[in-house]
């Protein structure tokens, strides 16, 4: 069973070129994929010109944490050390894909070109996460497919810095016009709009990111 890690991070504004494009491209992505482990999303936020978000795919549950970076093998340690004065703050998330959620190369094979990205964080009533998730499934993916959307993940959280009965969201789209037509089919199509109404009902409260990616990111 595939786990993903999600990455949330600060970084600072004044070194910012530095990291993104030489830290992550030159030192970063080998290092971390000859451990097994594979990007999937390099992102910087979008409208939020510090913080980025990234998203990998394990091969299995990690080893538990440990307290320095010294303790990591190799190069790993070396690279988590190098990126310390680049960082301000992070938080990381363990994730498990929900049955319907494409695979890492199902996403990649669809060979996604200059995309905008749409990251979901919902926050699930308690006892509503399998409904939840199973709407997404059932009629959330193809009524957004039929508006050019593509799933590209639905996770839910299941260990680091969480809320509870957390799930994580990812879309494709086109750019910000795309996204403006979305926002107006919720109000035009009542299939649409009844739809993210049910969902909603189930949720505590949700919050929305865009996310532009990085050149080293294999989605585009």
């Amino acid at each position: 069973m595939a786990i993903y890690l999600h990455e949330t991070f600060e970084f600072n504004a004044d070194t910012a070129e530095d990291y993104l494009s030489h830290i992550v491209s030159n030192d970063m992505l080998p290092i971390v994929e000859a451990g097994g482990t594979k990007p999937i999303g390099l992102f910087r936020t979008a409208l939020r010109n510090t913080e980025g978000v990234f998203l990998w795919e394990l091969k299995d549950w990690p080893p538990r944490p440990t307290w320095s970076t010294r303790a990591r093998p190799g190069a790993m340690s070396s690279y988590l050390e190098r990126r310390l004065p680049y960082r301000k703050d992070w938080t990381d998330r363990l994730l498990v894909a929900a049955p319907f959620s494409p695979t890492r190369d199902q996403v990649l094979k669809r060979g996604y070109k200059n995309k905008l990205y749409m990251q979901v964080t919902a926050e699930v009533l308690p006892d509503k996460l399998d409904y939840f998730t199973a709407l997404i499934g059932k009629e959330g993916v193809p009524l957004s497919k039929k508006r050019g959307m593509e799933l590209v993940g639905c996770f839910e959280s299941a260990a680091g810095n969480v809320q509870g009965n957390e799930v994580i969201v990812l879309w494709a789209l086109d750019d910000w016009a795309h996204w403006g037509k979305v926002r107006q089919a919720r109000k035009s199509d009542k299939v649409i709009g009844d739809y993210v109404r049910r969902a909603k009902a189930m949720l505590r409260r949700w919050s929305v990111k865009f996310l532009a990616p990085l050149p080293a990111s294999p989605v585009q």
